[in-house]
Formats: C-alpha cells, sequence, structure tokens
C-alpha cells in the first residue's frame, strides 16, 4: 500500500486563510503527491475526488460528512503537471453564491489532504 505525502495547496488557493471565489467560476486547485521516499507520484488514479461541504461564515464549523463531490470545469479535469504536481479545475457551483464551504481532496487509501475554506461571492 502506497503512503502518499501531500504537499500544497498551491496558489491561488491559500492555506490556513479564507480564499475567496466567485460562484460559478472555476478555481485551480494545485497541489504536490510523493510516495514515503519522497518519489513522485503520477498515476491518476492516486486522486479520488474533490469534495466540499457548507460551513459557517462566522465560526467556519460544519459537518464534513455533509461532503459532496465536486467536479471538474469543461473538459479539464485532473491534470498532470509533472513531478508529482497536479491541477484540478473545480468548477463552483452559481448556488454557492454568499455562502462559505470546507474544501479537500481524497487519495486512493483514504488518505485525505488539509482542509482549506472558501467563501463564495455573486
Amino acid at each position: 500500500m502506497v503512503t502518499y505525502k501531500f504537499t500544497g495547496f498551491f496558489p491561488p488557493v491559500e492555506n490556513n486563510a479564507i480564499n475567496y471565489a466567485k460562484a460559478g467560476q472555476a478555481v485551480p486547485v494545485k497541489w504536490r503527491l510523493t510516495d514515503a521516499n519522497d518519489d513522485p507520484i503520477d498515476d491518476p488514479r492516486s486522486f479520488v475526488g474533490l469534495y466540499s461541504y457548507s460551513i459557517k461564515c462566522d465560526t467556519l464549523a460544519g459537518n464534513p460528512e455533509d461532503a459532496v463531490e465536486e467536479y471538474a470545469a469543461g473538459g479539464s479535469g485532473l491534470q498532470y503537471l509533472g513531478d508529482g504536481y497536479w491541477q484540478f479545475n473545480w468548477k463552483t457551483l452559481k448556488d454557492y453564491a454568499n455562502q462559505c464551504r470546507a474544501m479537500y481532496l481524497e487519495f486512493k487509501g483514504e488518505t485525505t489532504s488539509p482542509t482549506v475554506n472558501f467563501k463564495f461571492k455573486k
């Protein structure tokens, strides 16, 4: 079983901050994945999906069990950029306007990324 080492997120997504995005637009989510020996992971099957769930904008509290799988914008899908670097263009819903959501990635073996928070505007 492969143990994944996640590095990221990379700009424009910020860790430990509230990310602002326009509801209905794509957000480029970028990261790097390596194994326990720091060798780059280039297998697209390592990626299970991008998930988000509603959180309260004032407290950032929410229930991860309510997470829904999100989809890619257009035909962009999951992109391998080389050396373990990946990008997924998250197609946010227009319905997210004036809401806050937490987002994370899941990898094979139930490994997940850290969670990052978003506030969506119209």
